[in-house]
């Protein structure tokens, strides 16, 4: 499988194996049956409610169809760079440049999806990812993207990694003390405990922690230690 690097903008490479065409096609053939689902239903909706109203034909085509041409934005957006067909295939949209995809890169990736896909009918997409080094599609040269599995390789998860605003205000300046084999035992804790939900083991965590910083914190568990994780990742960007 191909892959990428990409470095954030705190200067963290992670790397990503491209989503392949065979997932893509299945993740579009599963948005496709949603959305086919969603014409049937309503279509018959709208027969049943035009024959006891008598609002206009148009309203109907409004209701059926603005939402089908606005489902990959919305479900972009909302779900963080995955439509139900991503979702069930792990496949994501991720920026490039390594920050967080924005509202103006999901746009562009669908104002010019006509073009990718159905004038088209796939092809320039197709041509497009086997083409490019990354894995785009016109859309995504575009808006600076591309389309990632979740299946397998590093993500952010794996890492030390936490992000931070460039105006981040460190908390807890004696995080100093530590490293990174201390930091990932505490995000591999912290991750376990919402896991399994046992509050106990943030809570003695965060007790050691405390007490070998010489901390005083009256904050929750989980956010005292998700702060550690940030104070450190500032401090040593």
């Amino acid at each position: 499988m191909e892959k990428i690097t990409v470095v954030t903008t705190q200067n963290v490479a992670i790397e990503y194996e491209l989503a392949s065409l065979g997932d893509r096609y299945v993740a579009a053939l599963i948005d496709f049956f949603v959305l086919f689902m969603y014409i049937v239903t309503f279509s018959l909706l709208a027969d049943y409610f035009s024959s006891i109203q008598n609002a206009p034909s148009w309203f109907y085509m409004i209701v059926i169809f603005l939402p089908v041409s606005l489902y990959h934005l919305v479900c972009e957006i909302a779900f963080h760079g995955q439509s139900f067909g991503k979702y069930l295939m792990k496949l994501k949209v991720i920026a490039l440049d390594g920050s967080q995809v924005t509202l103006s890169n999901y746009l562009l990736r669908w104002l010019i999806r006509p073009l990718d896909i159905m004038f088209t009918l796939g092809g320039a997409a197709v041509l497009s990812i086997v083409m490019s080094d990354k894995g785009q599609r016109l859309g995504d040269m575009a808006a600076g993207t591309s389309l990632i599995n979740l299946k397998s390789g590093t993500t952010l998860d794996d890492t030390l990694f936490m992000f931070t605003d460039e105006d981040y205000e460190v908390s807890f300046p004696s995080v100093k003390q530590l490293n990174d084999d201390d930091i990932g035992i505490i995000k591999d804790l912290l991750s376990a405990g919402r896991k399994t939900k046992n509050a106990n083991v943030t809570r003695r965590l965060t007790k050691k922690i405390k007490s070998l910083l010489h901390i005083e914190s009256e904050l929750p568990a989980r956010q005292f230690l998700e702060i550690i994780i940030k104070d450190y990742n500032y401090l040593n960007s």
